[in-house]
């Protein structure tokens, strides 16, 4: 079996739906609410870091709390220093998997910045 982490990118769908909600008072009315999510993903080989597919997946509202984490990329060149002497790092967008494969993602997402002397990834 090939060992492979998916990154997932922005949501391509939502499906709503009307739920009834009432107060505390007994008033009640109607709502939307999200009842799905389909969310596109890259597939990536985590010996060479090549895609091995593209798609989406379908999440329930509750399923994507439960599963995803998303976070912000960082990245230090290896020479920038900021005035107190700490490293100047740049923030290079965000990323969104599963929870739990951060350093299996981090393999990959090294590949995507060759010239970084450091590669953070940073909880939103």
């Amino acid at each position: 079996m090939m060992n492979s982490i998916k990154i997932y990118g922005k949501t391509v769908n939502t499906w709503m739906h009307w739920v009834t909600r009432t107060d505390k008072d007994g008033r009640s009315w109607d709502a939307r609410s999200i009842s799905q999510y389909e969310i596109s993903y890259t597939e990536y080989d985590l010996e060479d870091a090549e895609v091995i597919a593209k798609g989406t997946e379908d999440f329930s509202p509750e399923r994507k709390t439960n599963t995803l984490s998303s976070y912000e990329v960082w990245t230090w060149d290896g020479k920038r220093y900021n005035k107190g002497g700490c490293r100047f790092f740049d923030r290079n967008g965000r990323v969104t998997i599963k929870t739990g494969t951060k350093q299996d993602a981090l393999k990959i997402i090294k590949t995507w910045y060759p010239t970084a002397a450091l590669v953070e990834l940073r909880k939103l």
